[in-house]
């Protein structure tokens, strides 16, 4: 190996820029030295000195071939900014400030435009050099070509920047390395325009010294944070709730470096725990209002003989019931002309109390008033004898509780509303929970092997372990957006804005492309999925990828719930009504009664020791049965435990085209 085109001058002293010519080896060269370029030049694409001037001395042939620059014109040059792209104004304050201290260069990123127009990404690493008095001599460092890797990142920024939630990663100096789509809008800035830059810049310093005083703890500790509320106030004005989960970063073998930060967005949450709060305050003003109303309220007396006729009625009923006192008096309790009415159980019971001579209170009656109106009153009284102790009659009062009756019943639509409202706030909880679960899982694997690629622990990125970490950040960015689509389908069919698209298309052909991409998500699951022949002659007027994503979902919960060597088929009928059935049947571990009463719910899962090859959001069956109701159709699941399921698709007879 010869170091021709290679320039060089002396890394100190002051006699200038020395340049090789021909034969670049410097005869006093040792071959210890010549080794240590030699090695220097495979591990990376080139290499350079800045002398203790911070001036370059040195530069590798291999800088021109990759950046362009002619290393000639840059001897005995400082670096500057100029011609560098993708480097903001405190990314390259912080490097100058970095060599001015002295300290390693790790990692410093830029790029330049080629000849073709076309951006071509660097990062360069160096370390500070001493003489033997040790004093600063200067620096010593490589330079490599990154585009494939900034183009594999860019490829992971897309499925990052997919996600509906702040993800950012910010270093021990509180400078942003990486933050989403979603948080630089929250920051009210770009990606692009947010890296490198402190969070004091957005946040303000009293939330930005919060953040770094949770970053630091986190680096310290080691481990990741609670998960903890975070108000925030974004670009808009507005003040939001994030829901936040801190977790340290290593690099190579060394301590936590950065931090990565994961929030989701519970305002909404917020907002109806403060609303259904309300509701609960204003249910017991309302409840105490009628309660007041009730007690404040005046009786009516009345007076019964010992065959309990009214001998006597107040005025207080004419305002109760809008009767007369006169109208009540000689007739029965419970006469039909003065519209009071009981239950009849009650009524017999209320007679036994009166024919024992005992006291009652507050029994129930309902009064029809005269002009067609329904009082609730409550009716209590005591007996009252002569002076031979024979009875004569009852004294007592009836009070109007229809204010508070009605108070009742709205106090149980309250208590239902709450209930509903608990059950969803509930649901959206477990939602979270389970989605924290979905997101982070293909997360991790995303970062973890970035992490790989970015250090380039096997080599450069054409060797085959990265070819397959990427084939698994494909898989692992496909699971996230095939949960972030059942969201989308299922919040649009809600909002009734589903857009479908009917057409006539052969049944085989729905089947064939079902089956066939079933069959590839359940590789390596381990049941065999058949489909028995599909005739020609069947076609149907449906929404195709709708009917194939009932089947996809159906197949590919049987091939989760389906143990190894056992099988999944399908198979077209037709019921006694002409409808058109597609049957999906397994042999595997089956449902269980309990659970077969919430399987149709949305973000309803099965038990996590049954699934295999990974689980959802729990939004498949919900959304194939409503999907199924949208062609006018049905889904059935008739399963028992242990033995298998049988899933049913019932496609109306007005859909049917043709069939054999």
């Amino acid at each position: 190996m010869t170091d021709e085109g290679r320039h060089v001058t002396a890394p100190t002293g002051k006699t200038g820029p020395r340049h090789s010519g021909g034969d670049a080896r410097r005869p006093s060269l040792t071959d210890e030295e010549r080794r240590l370029l030699d090695f220097a030049e495979v591990s990376s694409d080139w290499f350079y000195e800045l002398d203790k001037d911070l001036r370059f001395s040195l530069l590798s042939s291999g800088s021109s071939a990759r950046t362009g620059e002619d290393p000639s014109a840059l001897l005995g040059q400082a670096p500057t900014k100029d011609g560098l792209e993708m480097v903001s104004d405190e990314a390259w304050v912080a490097h100058l400030a970095d060599l001015a201290s002295r300290r390693a260069i790790v990692d410093f990123r830029f790029a330049r435009k080629g000849s073709d127009g076309r951006l071509r990404h660097f990062s360069i690493n160096a370390k500070p050099v001493f003489d033997a008095s040790g004093a600063f001599a200067g620096y010593r460092g490589t330079g490599r070509e990154i585009t494939r890797i900034v183009d594999a990142e860019r490829f992971l920024r897309d499925i990052i920047d997919a996600v509906p939630a702040v993800i950012m990663v910010r270093d021990a100096a509180s400078r942003y390395v990486m933050m989403n789509e979603y948080y630089a809008r929250v920051l009210g800035t770009t990606p692009e325009e947010g890296t490198g830059r402190v969070s004091g810049a957005f946040l303000g310093e009293p939330a930005a010294a919060i953040s770094r005083a949770q970053d630091e703890q986190v680096l310290v500790s080691g481990v990741p944070s609670r998960t903890f509320q975070r108000e925030m106030r974004i670009s808009d004005g507005s003040t939001r709730v994030f829901l936040v989960k801190k977790v340290p970063l290593t690099e190579g073998a060394g301590p936590p470096s950065r931090v990565l930060t994961v929030g989701i967005d519970i305002s909404v949450l917020k907002e109806a725990e403060k609303a259904l709060m309300e509701t609960q305050a204003k249910l017991r003003e309302s409840e105490q209002r009628f309660r007041d109303f009730a007690e404040s309220s005046s009786h009516w007396l009345w007076e019964l003989d010992r065959e309990l006729r009214y001998t006597f009625v107040s005025d207080g009923a004419r305002a109760m019931t809008g009767l007369s006192p006169e109208s009540y008096v000689g007739a029965r309790l419970f006469d039909t002309h003065t519209g009071q009415v009981m239950e009849p159980a009650s009524k017999r019971q209320f007679l036994e109390v009166l024919d024992k001579r005992e006291p009652f209170m507050d029994v129930p009656v309902v009064q029809t008033a005269a002009d067609g109106g329904i009082r609730h009153l409550r009716i209590s009284g005591r007996p009252f004898f002569g002076e031979d102790g024979r009875l004569l009659g009852y004294r007592g009062t009836t009070r109007d509780v229809t204010s508070q009756y009605d108070a009742e019943a709205d106090s149980e639509r309250w208590r239902q509303a709450r209930d509903v409202a608990a059950a969803a706030d509930l649901a959206k909880t477990r939602f979270l929970a389970n989605m924290s679960h979905e997101l982070r899982t293909p997360l991790n694997a995303i970062l973890g092997f970035a992490e790989v690629m970015s250090e380039q622990l096997f080599g450069e990125l054409g060797h085959d372990n990265y070819r397959e970490y990427v084939r698994d950040i494909g898989v692992s960015g496909r699971h996230l957006l095939g949960i972030i689509n059942d969201l989308l389908d299922m919040s649009t069919i809600e909002l009734g804005q589903f857009h479908q698209s009917f057409e006539d298309v052969a049944l085989a052909e729905i089947v064939d492309e079902a089956v066939r991409m079933a069959r590839g998500y359940a590789q390596g699951l381990g049941p065999t999925i058949e489909a028995e022949p599909v005739e020609a002659a069947w076609i149907i007027h449906v929404d195709r990828r709708s009917i194939r994503q009932i089947l996809l979902n159906l197949l590919s919960n049987a091939a989760k719930f389906t143990p190894a060597g056992r099988r999944v088929g399908v198979r077209v009928e037709s019921d006694r009504d002409g409808n058109l059935n597609l049957v999906v049947a397994d042999t595997g571990f089956g449902i269980s009664a309990e659970r077969m009463a919430t399987i149709f719910e949305p973000f309803q899962r099965a038990a996590a020791e049954h699934a295999r090859g990974g689980r959802g959001a729990g939004l498949g069956l919900w959304l194939s049965r409503s999907l199924a109701e949208l062609h006018g159709g049905s889904l059935e699941i008739d399963s028992r435990e242990g033995e298998g399921t049988i899933a049913t698709l019932t496609i109306p007879l007005s859909r049917i085209v043709r069939r054999p």
